[in-house]
């Protein structure tokens, strides 16, 4: 999500990611990369309009697209994943009561 917040980011967007991981939520606030995508830490490091929260209500208030990007494993077989975490997010999103908002999921989703 990292890589794509950062794309989202130097097109011009102010980009909020969300995650539950507070580390994760530092790093990027700090503009600390430990990844070894090449080319993201100096990416995260020129960032300007792009923050992190482990506030998911926080994060989509004043969105108009709203992206979901969540792991969906392999859980054995070829047409099988575990679509828990997308499910979950899903289920908090629709908590929120949102209204007049775009939500893109980039996730692997059977048909």
């Amino acid at each position: 999500g990292v890589c794509f917040a950062v794309v989202l980011e130097r097109a011009g967007y102010d980009v909020v990611g969300v995650d539950v991981n507070p580390h994760i939520v530092e790093d990027v606030n700090e503009r600390r990369c430990r990844s070894s995508e090449p080319g993201l830490a100096e990416a995260l490091a020129s960032t300007t309009r792009l923050r992190a929260t482990e506030d998911l209500a926080e994060a989509v208030q004043d969105a108009e697209l709203i992206f979901v990007l969540v792991p969906t494993p392999n859980c054995g077989g070829r047409n099988y994943y575990d679509h828990s975490i997308l499910s979950n997010v899903l289920f908090r999103l629709n908590s929120l009561q949102l209204k007049g908002k775009h939500i893109v999921i980039s996730a692997t989703v059977m048909p």
